[in-house]
């Protein structure tokens, strides 16, 4: 025990002397070098500079809340503050790329004596679909430093043109405008991951939203191909309608692009589908390329990653760095790839396709990557499903803080390394009451607890118990794997799992 703390307290020590490095750094490059090319440059370098010090401050402030308190926590001490490091590497870069635009011979201040550390800056206003609308996504000329700078040795690339994403729109002007703002804010620039909008029919009002997007974007030199879909007939039904939408919207992206007049430089690998009521969060892309060598991978048997946790609700949610397995389908925000779309999409049903797809003849034992923490945030109080389970939507937690998955290693997510390691965790962990996890009557020191169900029943009454999706769709619970669902509750890991001989791991 001592040993551990000792070490836990060495790398806060270490950590905070590399803080205190960059701060010196980003004071020395805090002024703007008279020999830039031009003031907008400067400007940009200044804007750069101001970026990574309140990101820096983001980091000291949670390296100084938590760090103190560390040594109470040998199980996950080290974790917290190796993630912080992380985190600091990935700005360390960013500041090099930084100063590499400073030209040769510029005069560089010397760096003050105190360390300066500031909070971070105000959050950027609204963006505004107009010509007039500073922000520029990428890395080109006067753009926003990219999230987590250029990709490192070891780090997996960012999604390139090969991966699209597709937006499913009708008749929401309002809802399709935040949902693309979101896009334009977070996506990674020139290069990178074309945008597919799929409008149902012909609303005037959503027409101007979306050329108003493609224009801006296109500024930029992101790609936006605007699909339009022809209503079927099938009256009213908006599952039949939506259906039929998703479908041809999937095979138009994955097969056809060049009949709406693309000329195509690369086939679509992988589509990553979104609806006009879904937010994403700042990592939403570097989330998707980190996992979709895991989807590409035949031996990880996925059928998608999905941007959703059904039981992400602020109570129930702790590290936004951690993913799971998952048996059950979430969808809102998620990410295909041409082989699993060759399977379905000859199938493609009328109505109802996400309960379709969680059907075994479809799912076919294949599995989904998901988060912890949401990636997506559904903000409709109107739609086709009539906001189901509106209860837990409205306390869904998006997640503000990016994490740097490309420089993580998701091995852990490998079948073969996180089966064997699940288990373990489900056997070392004691046995309680629903009502003992849920008031915190539990064994000193646990940081997880099994609660235990024998059917679809039981695990009903327990979920209601425990305040968390109660909802089962093909006997599936939803967020399962092999009949486990993982909560945190009063920041205890909470695993309601089958009896552990009847889990199949």
């Amino acid at each position: 025990g001592a040993l551990k703390i000792n070490a836990v307290g060495a790398l806060v020590q270490q950590v905070q002397s590399e803080i205190t490095t960059m701060n010196t750094m980003l004071n020395r490059a805090d002024s703007m070098p008279a020999g830039m090319a031009s003031v907008d440059a400067a400007a940009s370098q200044s804007a750069q500079v101001s970026h990574l010090r309140g990101a820096l401050g983001v980091l000291q402030a949670e390296l100084t809340n938590q760090g103190g308190a560390l040594s109470d926590k040998l199980h996950g001490g080290e974790t917290v503050v190796s993630n912080i490091q992380r985190r600091l590497q990935v700005l360390e870069g960013q500041l090099q790329q930084t100063l590499a635009q400073q030209p040769a011979g510029s005069a560089v201040p010397a760096a003050p004596l105190a360390v300066r550390v500031q909070p971070p800056p105000p959050p950027p206003p609204p963006l505004s679909f107009s010509h007039s609308d500073p922000v520029a996504v990428g890395s080109g000329s006067g753009a926003r430093a990219p999230l987590f700078g250029a990709e490192a040795s070891g780090e997996v690339a960012q999604l390139g043109m090969d991966t699209a994403v597709l937006m499913i729109c009708y008749n929401r002007p309002d809802y399709l405008e935040r949902s693309l703002k979101a896009i334009r804010r977070y996506h990674p620039g020139t290069g990178h991951v074309p945008i597919v909008i799929s409008q149902d029919g012909d609303v005037a009002n959503v027409n101007v939203v979306i050329e108003g997007f493609k224009k801006l974007m296109e500024a930029d030199g992101v790609r936006v191909i605007h699909l339009r879909h022809k209503q079927g007939r099938d009256g009213s039904n908006g599952y039949f309608k939506l259906a039929q939408h998703y479908g041809w919207a999937l095979e138009e992206t994955f097969n056809h692009l060049g009949d709406h007049g693309v000329v195509e430089t690369t086939r679509v690998q992988r589509v990553i589908m979104l609806e006009d009521d879904l937010e994403i969060a700042p990592d939403f892309f570097d989330y998707f390329a980190a996992t979709a060598p895991l989807l590409d991978d035949p031996a990880e048997n996925l059928l998608g990653v999905s941007a959703w946790n059904d039981n992400g609700q602020e109570g129930h949610i702790k590290d936004a760095t951690k993913l799971y397995r998952s048996d059950f389908f979430p969808g809102l925000g998620w990410m295909m790839n041409r082989a699993v779309w060759e399977d379905l999409g000859p199938k493609w049903p009328k109505a109802y396709w996400d309960d379709w797809l969680r059907e075994p003849p479809q799912r076919k034992g294949r599995q989904f990557i998901r988060p912890e923490v949401c990636r997506t945030y559904h903000f409709a109080s109107k739609g086709t499903s009539n906001n189901e389970f509106s209860h837990f939507l409205t306390e869904i937690r998006l997640n503000k803080d990016p994490v740097p998955f490309r420089s993580m290693n998701m091995n852990y997510l490998r079948r073969s390394v996180y089966d064997p390691a699940l288990m373990a965790e489900l056997t070392s962990a004691p046995l309680v009451h629903a009502t003992q996890a849920r008031n915190g009557d539990l064994p000193a020191g646990a940081t997880s607890v099994r609660v235990e169900y024998r059917d679809n029943r039981e695990f009903e009454m327990l979920s209601r118990q425990l305040g968390i999706m109660d909802n089962i769709k093909a006997n599936v619970p939803r967020a399962a794997y092999h009949g486990v669902v993982t909560v945190n509750i009063r920041g205890v890991q909470v695993h309601v799992t089958l009896p552990l001989d009847r889990t199949g791991l």
